[in-house]
């Protein structure tokens, strides 16, 4: 119907791939791929995603819960554990210790025996560097470390103008060494806990792999440590900002009411309209995108 609204809510990758089958996107890219151009917008060119090294691990002199089922529900009953399933805690924090900006990092701690050698975190790794983590699956702690706010862009494109081809993306993942900076400070803060007397109480220790490609370096360098960031970073499937919001239409694919630049009802409702990637996971700020994008639509019925 002539009032009806369109909404795209397909996500950080799909988002960007049906709006450049529809012609909407960078026109040289679409002429490129034989699609006839609708709106000259750069949809699919600021690619974010949360990226985070995955071989960071402490090592104690004990034992940490290695239980069945069973066992873990009957030490919850007991007040014991909480009930959880993959990350035993998380933490955020601005490596640059100022507390009046957003946190930058952020640590995923678990212990080996809430993942599998193939779980979604190491998939990405080859049989090489999986076989370089030599983890003790009960003494060992895993701390996944994320940046929060990468400065790399990546990208989003088509292979052709068939729907049936999945799309190009390229995550550019560490191409700015402010990231990898970061991602060091980050391990250094982690590497500095070992002189605490709380890591020194439990025999804690962070365990040096022999990662590979990294044998150049002193372990426990800088640059032994940037080596691994490089070659140990995965994703955490978080892709947003590829129909990111803006005013300017040059830099941005929707305004402020979720509408794309120049085609007054069609909007993007997903994590592929956030400007930038939240100091978080972005499951809740796309229940909130979705909550506003409900409320414009009431109140351009007259409902709200």
């Amino acid at each position: 119907p002539p009032s009806s609204f369109f909404l795209f809510p397909a996500g950080g990758v799909n988002s960007a791939q049906v709006l450049l089958l529809s012609g909407i996107g960078p026109e040289k890219h679409l002429r490129e791929v034989n699609v006839p151009l609708v709106k000259n917008l750069p949809v699919g060119e600021y690619l974010q995603d949360h990226v985070m090294f995955i071989g960071l691990v402490i090592r104690i002199n004990g034992t940490f819960y290695n239980d069945t089922l069973r066992e873990l529900l009957m030490r919850y009953r007991r007040n014991q554990r909480p009930l959880i399933s993959l990350f035993e805690s998380i933490a955020f924090t601005n490596i640059d210790k100022d507390t009046k900006q957003r946190p930058d990092i952020e640590y995923l701690v678990t212990v080996p025996q809430n993942l599998t050698d193939r779980a979604s975190m190491y998939r990405s790794l080859n049989d090489e560097y999986l076989a370089a983590i030599k983890i003790n699956t009960t003494s060992d702690l895993i701390l996944f470390t994320m940046l929060m706010h990468p400065k790399s862009r990546g990208s989003v494109k088509l292979q052709s103008n068939s729907p049936l081809d999945v799309p190009l993306i390229d995550p550019n993942y560490l191409a700015e060494e402010e990231d990898i900076e970061k991602l060091y400070q980050a391990v250094k803060f982690i590497v500095n806990l070992n002189n605490t007397e709380a890591f020194r109480k439990h025999g804690a220790h962070v365990v040096a792999f022999d990662y590979p490609n990294c044998e150049t370096y002193k372990k426990f360098s800088k640059g032994w440590w940037q080596c691994a960031i490089r070659h140990m970073s995965n994703t955490i499937y978080h892709p947003a900002s590829t129909a990111r919001m803006g005013s300017d239409p040059s830099v941005s694919v929707i305004n402020t009411n979720l509408q794309v630049h120049g085609v007054a009802k069609l909007r993007v409702v997903c994590s592929s309209s956030m400007p930038e990637l939240n100091s978080g996971h972005p499951s809740a700020p796309v229940v909130m995108i979705a909550e506003k994008a409900s409320d414009i639509i009431k109140k351009y019925y007259g409902k709200l």
